[in-house]
């Protein structure tokens, strides 16, 4: 009974969601403020004025919740907010967002350094995929606030692969009062496409061959491939079972390749001539290769059009 009426909730909350976005008009404004935040959960009404004729949606958007992520360099732009409608049902274009960002300050009376590194934590796992921090180079202790409230302001200066440098600004109020620079050590993954049995040289790979392994890179050089790019694939080498698939491993499944012969077709106006060739390069379907024409010998730009099969270009 108690997950019926659980169940019945969830669908009225539902339907009451797909009622607000399809009558959202277009005087919905979304006006956005500096903030001043000293709690956890943060609403969009604490950071933007809403306004509508109809209360219940201005009701609606204003509870909508700023998720942690969002928050996490202490500056919220209009994409964000666009991503937080989105994410309820919300469509934008009847949704007009006045400003491009908001600054969020929080409340403290002075600022430590774990707290600028939880703040570097989270603006590089908001930005950067695949990457985890090692060590983070910064000097700095702790500083007192004049002002009660501050706001960071994190930029990336340059990057290498076990790299990344990053610009911290402090903001004590609205006044900038102190520059860094942090240098971060990383490490970097990728979720690399294994074996889940053995294939077999030549065989086309399928999705239900391949699982995907979280695997650590140790140099730029290593060419882990993701299952999107082994799926299709031909495995040039025999691969087993549970082995990470590296590049040299597969190669794309052409439609034309190299030093196969091919059929040239040749089309002018109601003129349509067929030709024997030699692929000089492998070719998937829209690619222009160079063909060989076997009777001549000359060798002709030719564009893929399927198995086997090239046309002449002029």
């Amino acid at each position: 009974m108690r997950c019926c009426e659980l169940l019945q909730t969830l669908s009225l909350k539902l339907l009451f969601v797909a009622f607000l976005a399809a009558t959202l008009i277009a005087q919905s404004r979304i006006i956005l403020q500096e903030s001043v935040i000293n709690k956890p959960k943060l609403l969009l009404s604490d950071i933007a004025k809403i306004e509508d004729s109809n209360s219940h949606i201005a009701a609606f958007l204003s509870s909508l919740p700023i998720d942690a992520e969002s928050r996490s360099d202490g500056v919220i732009n209009k994409a964000e907010i666009e991503k937080i409608l989105k994410n309820n049902l919300i469509d934008i274009q009847k949704v007009s967002i006045v400003g491009s960002l908001v600054k969020i300050e929080s409340r403290a009376s002075e600022i430590t350094r774990a707290m600028l590194l939880k703040a570097i934590e989270q603006f590089v796992k908001r930005r950067y995929k695949d990457v985890a921090i090692e060590k983070v180079a910064l000097s700095f202790k702790s500083m007192p606030l004049q002002s009660g409230s501050y706001h960071l302001h994190i930029v990336p200066t340059s990057e290498s692969f076990y790299h990344l440098y990053l610009k911290v600004t402090i903001f004590d109020g609205k006044k900038r009062v102190k520059s860094l620079r942090a240098t971060l050590f990383l490490q970097r993954f990728i979720d690399a496409a294994v074996a889940k049995r053995d294939i077999a040289k030549g065989e086309i790979i399928e999705p239900q061959a391949i699982a995907k392994k979280r695997v650590r890179l140790r140099n730029s050089a290593q060419e882990y491939l993701t299952p999107l790019q082994v799926v299709g694939a031909v495995a040039k080498r025999a691969i087993k079972i549970n082995q990470v698939i590296k590049r040299y491993m597969v190669e794309p499944n052409y439609e034309v390749k190299r030093r196969k012969s091919v059929k040239i077709v040749y089309k002018r106006g109601a003129i349509t001539i067929e030709l024997l060739g030699l692929a000089l390069q492998n070719g998937r379907v829209g690619d222009i290769i160079r063909v060989k024409n076997i009777s001549s010998n000359k060798v002709l730009r030719c564009r893929v059009v399927s198995n086997g099969v090239v046309q002449f270009v002029y």
